[in-house]
């Protein structure tokens, strides 16, 4: 009888469910270390890339940053099969 209340419970209880995952460990790097990277890139990797890359590479590492950040807006996913109706929010998209 205790089994079978298990089963119900289990079967109407959702399939999945969203767990964020927080910060990846890329983005993590950014933030704590690009700073000091643009600092030193003249003296120590514009004879080899180039001087102005680090511009370029400053505008991308900024998009990426703000790629993950809900106040720059958001995207929400919802299941279209009508038996289901799962949503979640992103942060928004490049």
């Amino acid at each position: 009888m205790q089994l079978n209340a298990q089963i119900n419970q289990t079967l109407t209880e959702p399939l999945s469910s969203y767990i964020p995952r927080g910060q990846n460990r890329l983005l993590k790097v950014f933030k704590v270390h690009f700073d000091d990277f643009r600092e030193v890139y003249d003296e120590t990797y514009s004879k080899i890339y180039g001087k102005y890359r680090i511009d370029r590479i400053t505008e991308v590492v900024e998009e990426f940053i703000k790629c993950s950040d809900y106040k720059e807006g958001l995207a929400r996913i919802k299941c279209t099969n009508p038996d289901c109706g799962h949503d979640y929010f992103v942060p928004r998209f490049m």
